[in-house]
């Protein structure tokens, strides 16, 4: 019937019994062969068989239900924002809130965290609320955060953006506010690799950083003295690219997760909330080491 000039078709919930390919395969038949097509789902392979422009998001907040729909790119800019599209948002179809990470190192350290938060405590899915990035390699960075959150934004996502706060410019951070709901922004001169390791003792520390010898000729802190292990570690992680095994070493170690990265994970579970009356900006606290004071 598809084949029949000028068919319409219409189905609901196509592709909830279909695996992953044949989902679209079968949406991007139809599509080609029919003279028009209407297809509701929440399996994202079946939207990847379409236009960007040709995808219509209908979302509920409050009560309040609303249509969304992406126009074709007219700059450079809406190009650059359109490739995350496949990669980022359209995983995230179902859910209300996307947070967005400046980069994959980011994105892998707040996501390990937040599944070994269980049994303890839910995850971000619990509430509606999707990891994501601003980029899959060297794309990243805070600077793109407000292009993917602008084209989250008109799929009516709401946005949160997770920054570090170890160079962000004034500019950004108006350009953020501009674009996000609410930002979570890191300690001043605190990237990822510091928010990890905040809280640990150095003997975890260097057990932790032990293990990286799997991976490298030599152990980050070996010789180093006490007062520099933290910063040999951190350069170590950023350059070399473990933060995934450090973190599940760490972790083994102190029995706990990061408590500066739980306390993100925290902030951005409350801002999720389309109740949310909280500040647009959130700062979180330094955590220092035990036994040492945090200047107030």
């Amino acid at each position: 019937m598809a084949t029949a000039p000028g068919a319409v078709i219409l189905a609901d919930d196509f592709g909830d019994q279909l695996d992953t390919a044949n989902a679209e395969h079968l949406a991007a038949r139809l599509r080609a062969s029919a003279g028009q097509l209407w297809l509701s789902t929440r399996r994202p392979e079946v939207a990847r068989a379409f236009e960007p422009e040709e995808l219509v998001r209908l979302t509920r907040r409050g009560g309040v239900r609303a249509w969304h729909r992406l126009e074709r790119p007219a700059d450079r800019r809406a190009i650059r924002a359109m490739r995350q599209l496949h990669t980022q948002l359209l995983p995230a179809l179902t859910s209300p809130t996307v947070a967005i990470t400046e980069g994959p190192h980011d994105l892998v350290v707040y996501g390990t965290v937040d599944r070994q938060r269980l049994p303890g405590a839910a995850p971000l899915s619990a509430v509606g609320v999707r990891l994501v990035a601003a980029g899959t390699g060297q794309d990243g960075g805070i600077g793109e955060i407000p292009v993917v959150a602008d084209l989250a934004r008109s799929l009516g996502f709401r946005v949160i953006a997770l920054i570090d706060r170890d160079k962000a410019e004034e500019q950004t951070i108006k350009q953020l506010e501009a674009s996000c709901h609410v930002v979570v922004r890191l300690p001043p001169k605190t990237a990822i690799e510091g928010a990890l390791l905040a809280g640990a003792d150095i003997a975890a520390i260097r057990a932790a950083s032990a293990t990286l010898t799997a991976f490298l000729n030599q152990d980050p802190a070996e010789g180093v003295p006490d007062t520099k292990v933290v910063d040999a570690v951190k350069h170590s992680l950023h350059k070399k690219s473990l933060h995934e095994p450090f973190l599940d070493a760490l972790v083994e170690e102190t029995q706990t997760p990061p408590p500066m990265i739980v306390d993100v994970l925290d902030h951005v579970a409350t801002a999720a909330s389309t109740s949310y009356s909280g500040p647009a900006i959130i700062d979180i606290p330094a955590v220092a080491p035990p036994g040492v004071a945090v200047p107030s």
